[in-house]
Parts: C-alpha cells; sequence; structure tokens
C-alpha cells in the first residue's frame, strides 16, 4: 500500500501537481497514511528476526538495540494512531461534520507529531536510565530486557498501556456508533458531547437509511483485539509465570500480531474504499458552491453516511446513476439535492 502511494507521488510530482496532491487530503486519509507506516515499522521487526534464524541464537549488540527500537517505535505506533482514528472518527459523527477543514488536518498533523516526539522520548528515556541492559534478547528477539524490574514501567508507556487503552476505547466507541447505525441510539441536540440516548426500539427506517452496515463499525475493534489479544496475553503470562511461556504460543501470538498491517490494509479498502488514496488518477474536482451545499466525495472519504443531512442545509446524495433527471442543466450537475425538510 506505501509503495502505491509513492507511485502515486512520484506521477504527480512528474506533473507538478504533489502540493495539490498533499493539500487535498483529508485529516482521516492523513491518519491512514500514519497507520500504513506505523505497520510497516511493526512489521519490520519482525523481519529483523531473519538473522536470528540463520545464525540458530540471539545476542546483544547494534543489531539487536537496532531490532528493539525498531519494534517499540513500531508498536507503540500502530496503537496510538489506531486510537486516534477511533476517537477521530466517533467526533465527526457526534458532532454531524461532512467537511475535514484546514485546522482539521493542522490539528491532526500536530497531533501525529506530538506522538512521535513522545514516543522518541519514551525510546530516549528508556537508553538514558537503563543503557545497554534496556534493549536485550527477550529470548527469541530483542526487545525491552526482562532482566531489569524497572523496565516494565518503559513496557507499560512503549506498548502495554496503548494496546489496552485502545482496545478498550475502540470497543465502547464503535459499539456505541454500530447501534447509532441500526437506530438504537441517538445523540441528543444540544446537549453535552458525551451524552448519548439508547433504546430498545429502533429508529423508522427513513431515519437510517444510508448509513453503513452495523458490522463495519463492530469490524474495527474486532480486528485490533483479534491480532493483539493473543501476543498481549501472552507476554502478561511471561510476567507472572515465565516458566508457561511455550515456544509455539511466543509465536503464534507474535505472527499474528505481525499481520496487523495486512489486516488493517484490507479493513480499510473495504470500508472507506472511495477515500482519494486509493485511486490512481485524481478525483473529479468537487462543484464550486459558496453556499452550504457539501460534496458527496468529503462524505465517502469518511465512510460514515451517504444521507447526512444537516438542519436548514443541502447535501448532496446520490451519485451519477442516480440522476434527477428534472434537475439537469439547473446548475447542480443533474444530481439529487435532499433537503432536511423534505422538499426537492
Amino acid at each position: 500500500m506505501l509503495s502505491l502511494f509513492l507511485v502515486q507521488a512520484v506521477k504527480r510530482a512528474s506533473r507538478k501537481n504533489l502540493h495539490k496532491w498533499i493539500s487535498e487530503r483529508t485529516a482521516m486519509e492523513f491518519l491512514m497514511i500514519a497507520l500504513f507506516c506505523a505497520d510497516l515499522l511493526h512489521s519490520l521487526g519482525g523481519i529483523l528476526n531473519y538473522r536470528w534464524i540463520a545464525a540458530e541464537n540471539v545476542y546483544t549488540g547494534s543489531y539487536c538495540i537496532f531490532q528493539g527500537t525498531v519494534q517499540q517505535l513500531g508498536e507503540t505506533s500502530v496503537s496510538i494512531v489506531t486510537l486516534i482514528m477511533a476517537v477521530y472518527t466517533f467526533v465527526v459523527i457526534r458532532s454531524h461534520w461532512v467537511r475535514s477543514t484546514k485546522n482539521d488536518v493542522r490539528f491532526i498533523l500536530r497531533l501525529l507529531l506530538g506522538m512521535a516526539v513522545l514516543i522518541s522520548l519514551t525510546v530516549g528515556i528508556g537508553f538514558c536510565v537503563r543503557g545497554e541492559r534496556y534493549i536485550e534478547p527477550t529470548p527469541y528477539w530483542c526487545w525491552i530486557s526482562n532482566r531489569e524490574p524497572l523496565n516494565i514501567v518503559f513496557k507499560l508507556f512503549a506498548g502495554y498501556l496503548w494496546h489496552w487503552l485502545t482496545i478498550l476505547t475502540s470497543i465502547v466507541v464503535y459499539l456505541i456508533l454500530a447501534f447509532w447505525i441500526r437506530g438504537n441510539a441517538h445523540f441528543p441536540p444540544q446537549s453535552p458531547f458525551w451524552r448519548v440516548s439508547f433504546t430498545l426500539r429502533r429508529e423508522p427506517p427513513s431515519a437510517v437509511d444510508g448509513r453503513l452496515k452495523p458490522w463495519v463499525m463492530l469490524a474495527y475493534p474486532a480486528i485490533f483485539c483479534l491480532t493483539i489479544i493473543p501476543a498481549s496475553v501472552n507476554r502478561w503470562l511471561g510476567f507472572v509465570h515465565p516458566e508457561s511461556m511455550t515456544l509455539l504460543s511466543t509465536f503464534c501470538g507474535s505472527s499474528i500480531y505481525r499481520l496487523s498491517g495486512i489486516f488493517n490494509v484490507v479493513l480499510l479498502l473495504s470500508t472507506r474504499p472511495r477515500t482519494g488514496l486509493f485511486r490512481w488518477t485524481p478525483a473529479e474536482e468537487p462543484l464550486q458552491d459558496t453556499g452550504n451545499r457539501f460534496p458527496r466525495r468529503t462524505l465517502e472519504a469518511f465512510s460514515v453516511t451517504e444521507d447526512l443531512e444537516l438542519s436548514g442545509r443541502e447535501v448532496f446524495v446520490g451519485d451519477e446513476s442516480s440522476v434527477d433527471k428534472s434537475e439537469e442543466g439547473t446548475g447542480s450537475g443533474g444530481l439529487r439535492r435532499t433537503k432536511t425538510d423534505g422538499s426537492r
């Protein structure tokens, strides 16, 4: 996937459109790029095991330190970016946003920069405090040493804390959104941000028409839990009962965890297929409009709903296959427009 982005960047650079391509990216698309980069680091940490397999031994040294550092950077980044994506998706739907503004993009980029600084500080402090004893064989590859009891603090901030915080947050956030999609939950207007109302009786079909299937939202925490829980449980068992760890359980949990990048690519391709990141050719320019109408492409980039209505505003719904012939030549591109009062 990163190779695809690189090819796109080279093509656009040759066309002198790289700056334009970057300026067209939404906040969620930058998060997706960050997630793919984090998955790349995470997978690289596992690929580096080839040296230990060839040598039939794991030993300390610069290579060991490099692998441990890469694994720490990758694992923590994947968890934090996944956490940000979950919270941002909830905020977008809860606040009825339909347009990723420049301020949103700047905020997300600053958040990602802060994440990079935080992770780098964690790694740097670990080396300053523990020195060469910070990264050692554990025992099948190199990571934060098990021989130093104080290293459990670094392990918490390097992975476990963010892993479980992301799991719990994703389950809560996406479960609420799944109920909202089904019509069993709604967000009262003019209410505090955290206020959510649940009901056993579903909203009428007209109220939930155009929303995604509930399984789409449930797939996000399910995939993350599926990939991370086996490895995490195995590590915790290693702390409590080191003798209970086996080679088979360790490698099975680690292998599943290393495949998280593949799962993320498949998941994002399935649930956000219309995002601009997956286009080989530039998307058609949205209609220029100074009113209150929002281009459909913005809604599709989030894959939140294709019929998001705001009070007193118009939104684009439908596509070229749903052209309202009565509006052809009206200046709206032949696209059907729906107002919140039900008029056309």
